[in-house]
């Protein structure tokens, strides 16, 4: 009887293998977890006394058995395994050091049967302004040509996001799942992967592409564009406070010429024209100045993820093009949208104590230039008529399929979430915490769409 049970397990476990769910994983008390390719395992056996089974046994082509105590697991599936990248730098590091300089290395990613593989030279460096400064580091990789990872438009650039105070690892990936639902132009792609470096395991990241006006993300030509980014970190080359509401405005892109006389020339008339959209956004002529499609939507983003970073402004991104051939005036469009780690009511306190979903968007600190910025636009007659519009669009004909995401993403990532949980705690207890992202999100909607003035202000 035990050995006809033993066998049936052990064909259970073969049958569940297939080139979709190609890896068996068995998740432990205390945040132990492993994960085995199928087809390296031969053969999985179970041991005990009399009719029960306390042990289970894998045996592997490489690593020998390896045992199992049964009172110790508390689920084992046959799923998929997101990409493994691994980074090996021509000079041994244990960790990127610096934001400017960039390390030579080779790139290998193992697509584990759900992108192709890829083998590269890359150039990394770190990246961000308050993620750079927790201990899981986001990363920036250059390669010396275009190349697509993981289905994403071919760029020589992308980025390697941390999530460090992200328990869930999943708020930018559902932001920028609602910006594309939404159409919010060039709309970045989340992609989740394992990352080594130099031979040590550095956690769970989102490989995702870089902003900036190239074929991989703004995708316009940069002869006649700009695309500016508004950030209190004030730390780009060419930059200026705008004179009515302040903001910190930067050229995120193109490079400018490198004579200085061209560049100047080329910087004041780009100043110049950021000008005349913030007086017009002072002085009621919004739909003049900008695309209110792209400005409505941005601020329906912001109001489901309860993202306050405009407020400072944080990383908040607009383009625009000027057709010299083109009678029309050309608007400015708000995005590609970014960085969602204070969202969800993340109060940078804890994550088990999370800010009530039933709150206004805080944009009454007038001493933070966004807030003035934002009011003046929330307060626009023609931006609260598409925003009531597109608000009812958006719940009756996207929400079931960001929920149907919602699951789809939180399955996929939950083998890389316990193997990211060994070495960073934050994530542990997972699904308590994602959980509670749900119903925060449910209970944030359902308030968006009773409360006065969509609960902006």
């Amino acid at each position: 009887m035990k050995k006809n049970i033993c066998t049936l397990l052990s064909t259970l476990f073969v049958l569940g293998a297939t080139a979709q769910n190609p890896w068996l994983h068995i998740y432990q008390n205390s945040n132990k977890y492993n994960a085995y390719k199928s087809d390296n395992i031969k053969e999985i056996y179970f041991t005990g006394d009399g009719d029960s089974f306390s042990k289970m046994n894998i045996v592997t082509n490489n690593e020998g058995t390896k045992t199992f105590d049964m009172s110790n697991i508390k689920k084992w599936q046959h799923a998929p395994n997101v990409p493994n990248i691994n980074i090996t730098t021509d000079t041994y590091i244990s960790e990127i050091q610096s934001k400017t300089e960039y390390l030579t290395g080779t790139f290998e990613m193992d697509g584990n049967g759900i992108y192709n593989d890829v083998s590269a030279t890359v150039n990394i460096r770190g990246r961000g302004n308050s993620t750079w400064k927790y201990s899981k580091k986001p990363y920036r990789l250059k390669f010396d040509k275009k190349i697509s990872l993981c289905n994403l438009k071919k760029a020589k650039s992308y980025v390697l996001l941390a999530n460090y105070i992200d328990p869930t690892l999943m708020r930018n990936a559902l932001a920028m799942k609602i910006a594309q639902l939404l159409e919010i132009p060039y709309a970045n792609h989340m992609v989740p992967v394992n990352v080594t470096l130099n031979g040590q395991y550095k956690g769970s990241y989102m490989l995702t592409e870089k902003v900036g006006i190239n074929a991989g993300s703004v995708d316009i030509d940069e002869t006649n564009s700009i695309l500016w980014e508004l950030d209190k970190n004030y730390d780009e080359e060419w930059k200026f406070r705008s004179p009515i509401y302040r903001l910190p405005v930067m050229i995120k892109d193109p490079d400018m010429p490198e004579n200085t006389t061209e560049a100047s020339s080329l910087f004041s008339k780009w100043q110049s024209d950021f000008i005349e959209f913030e007086k017009g956004v002072k002085d009621g002529r919004l739909s003049e100045v900008a695309d209110m499609e792209s400005v409505v939507n941005c601020f329906i983003l912001f109001a489901i993820t309860g993202n306050q970073e405009f407020c400072h402004p944080k990383s908040f991104y607009m383009y625009k093009t000027i057709d010299p051939a083109s009678e029309t005036p050309s608007k400015y469009t708000f995005g590609p949208v970014w960085d969602f780690d204070w969202c969800y009511g993340y109060n940078g306190r804890n994550h088990s104590s999370l800010l009530s979903p039933e709150q206004a968007l805080n944009i009454h600190d007038t001493s933070m230039p966004g807030c003035n910025f934002a009011w003046d636009i929330m307060h626009n007659a023609e931006f609260k008529t598409l925003f009531d519009k597109k608000w009812n669009e958006f719940i009756a004909g996207k929400l079931p399929e960001f929920w149907e995401y919602f699951d789809y993403y939180a399955n996929l990532i939950e083998p890389t979430t316990a193997q990211n949980s060994v070495k960073w705690s934050q994530t542990a207890n997972r699904d308590q915490h994602i959980e509670r992202l749900r119903l925060w999100i449910k209970a944030r909607i359902e308030y968006i769409g009773t409360a006065p003035n969509h609960g902006l202000y």
